[in-house]
């Protein structure tokens, strides 16, 4: 729907799980000569940048990667490593269960590092309402299904693909539609979309053919038409949406109440939405509330969401035109905090 380009890429690789991290415990991924350490709220550092990638805390531990042993394990918040690197691959916890690799093979553990659920799977994603999707078979042939958290096959693996549980629903591919599944696998809404994105605040975006989008219920009917260029998933009650190349932003009964004027938007967090305009010669993004009204000028060169009162930003210090940010390298990029008035709480060195 979006094209992916470099100067976002860098943001949701280098800070993959920043709305549930910082909301649990308030330290924020930061990067340093290609070292990722952990800065506090006040930007100040508080574990020191030496690990080849992290993520973000999840249930008071960060799995970070260390150069030394060349795997993956877990750190707390003072910066202890409480989980011995020895992973191919570690997510985030999630309802006390985080996902880990070894040889290929996908299982979970729990905060102590015991292996709770063994390394049987080919791949393999997060619990969400005691349910987590997983896969038997290679990528493009194999087929997703459900487990508990004993481990158990609830769901059997019969889904192209398959999303997370959210408003006790599960997005699911079935001969290149989508659709939705309950707790017991049955579904609620058939297999009929060409594209979806899952439930939030009780609505999910969906398409049928590759025209336009709107969002409908969980009985599967059509609450905003299909009108939209592109729409995204509702947050903070407004959801973003583009008519003749614009973004604005709609509300729950599909009325317009933030005009399309953006080159493009973030979704709403902490009241404030990142917005992209064309300024002096520069796509930059500042920051609008709910009124639509510019509360932090254009001034970034990408931006994420406000959590706990940071947001993650891009600087292009070096001064690269649009194309180079897009396309480039990365170089001359560096990433930064700002807080909701706009000011830096931290910047890369």
């Amino acid at each position: 729907m979006r094209k992916t380009v470099w100067a976002t890429a860098i943001l949701f690789t280098f800070h993959l799980s920043f709305l549930a991290s910082a909301q649990e415990t308030s330290l924020y991924c930061a990067e340093v000569n290609s070292l990722k350490g952990f800065v506090n709220a006040k930007g100040e550092m508080v574990v020191e940048p030496q690990y080849i990638m992290a993520h973000d805390f999840s249930e008071g531990l960060a799995s970070v990667y260390t150069e030394e042993e060349s795997k993956w394990g877990f750190i707390d918040a003072a910066g202890k490593m409480v989980i011995a690197p020895r992973y191919d691959w570690a997510k985030l916890f999630s309802e006390g269960l985080a996902k880990v690799i070894i040889d290929g093979r996908c299982g979970y553990i729990d905060h102590t590092g015991k292996q709770v659920i063994p390394l049987q799977w080919d791949n393999a994603d997060d619990f969400h309402e005691g349910l987590a999707a997983v896969q038997l078979g290679d990528v493009q042939n194999g087929r997703w299904g459900y487990i508990d958290k004993s481990g158990k096959l609830v769901i059997d693996c019969q889904f192209e693909l398959a999303g997370y549980f959210s408003d006790g629903l599960a997005l699911v591919r079935v001969d290149g539609k989508w659709g939705f599944v309950d707790h017991s696998g049955n579904f609620v809404i058939n297999p009929q979309y060409s594209m979806m994105e899952t439930f939030s605040e009780g609505l999910a975006v969906a398409w049928i053919g590759t025209g336009e989008g709107g969002c409908i219920d969980r009985t599967g009917h059509w609450v905003i038409p299909a009108n939209f260029e592109n729409i995204q998933s509702f947050s903070e009650g407004l959801a973003a949406v583009m008519v003749d190349g614009h973004y604005g932003f709609i509300d729950k009964t599909g009325k317009m109440v933030i005009e399309p004027q953006f080159i493009d938007a973030h979704d709403f967090s902490e009241g404030l939405a990142a917005v992209r305009v064309f300024k002096d010669g520069e796509h930059l993004w500042g920051f609008i509330d709910k009124s639509g009204n510019m509360v932090i000028e254009p001034q970034w060169d990408d931006a994420l969401f406000f959590v706990n009162g940071l947001c993650l930003v891009i600087i292009n210090e070096a001064g690269l035109t649009h194309e180079e940010i897009m396309y480039g390298s990365g170089e001359g990029i560096k990433s930064a905090y700002i807080d909701k008035k706009g000011s830096l709480v931290w910047r890369e060195p």
